[in-house]
């Protein structure tokens, strides 16, 4: 019998959407987020504009929505 090892919540393209250059582009575009949402935007909108203006993945735009909240 084997053993599956897995890990909950991880993707194998995790190493590509949160590598150091990645992570920078997250953080600019989570300023803009955090601006948007202080002049009362909703927040899917704000992804849906933000996500394709940055071409974030799904996954990004997830964390980012868990990671951003108004001032």
């Amino acid at each position: 019998m084997s053993v599956k090892i897995v890990k909950r919540g991880f993707d194998p393209n995790d190493h590509k959407w949160f590598s150091e250059q990645s992570l920078i582009k997250l953080s600019i575009a989570q300023e803009e987020i955090e601006w948007l949402l202080d002049r009362n935007y909703k927040l899917s909108s704000i992804l849906e504009f933000v996500g394709g203006h940055y071409q974030l993945s799904a996954r990004q735009r997830i964390a980012l929505k868990r990671a951003t909240s108004t001032e």
